[in-house]
């Protein structure tokens, strides 16, 4: 038995039709390593739709149709408000707990693009304060004013 590259053949529909035959036979096609069926990865929102935005009406639908349904039983004033809030609440941490997740991550994706905004922002800033040597130049008024 000999141990060499592994010869892997992917159809077009493993890899989506993006990647051409020849980079197939020559190994230079990559493949996404998350399995579809893993919980733990949030499966995208719709096209063109905020996760946040659907997770929200995903709980308002649920809230009203909760709503419907406890008011057909009989369940009326408060007691509908209160009922259909904690009924849909809990069918929601079960039921849409992708969609949650999908939500966070979206939240959780949008603040690492801002902070790694923020820190490119921040290393332009240090490196307009470097002369040609590398050394700290300090602007000429950083010490005006002050006495020792």
């Amino acid at each position: 038995m000999t141990c060499g590259p592994l010869d892997v053949r992917l159809s077009p529909a493993t890899y989506g039709g993006d990647v051409s035959d020849d980079q197939v036979d020559r190994g230079s096609a990559s493949v996404d390593p998350v399995d579809e069926g893993d919980p733990t990865v949030p499966e995208p929102a719709t096209a063109g739709a905020h996760p946040v935005l659907v997770y929200t009406l995903q709980r308002l639908a649920l809230l009203v149709v909760v709503g419907g349904l406890l008011y057909l039983v009989g369940v009326r004033d408060l007691w509908l408000i209160l009922f259909a809030f904690l009924i849909s609440g809990v069918i929601s941490a079960v039921v849409l707990s992708r969609s949650r997740e999908g939500a966070a991550y979206g939240i959780t994706t949008a603040i690492s693009r801002v902070n790694a905004r923020i820190d490119e922002s921040a290393r332009a800033e240090d490196y307009d304060d470097l002369d040609a040597d590398g050394q700290v130049v300090d602007p000429p008024d950083a010490h005006e004013g002050r006495t020792l």
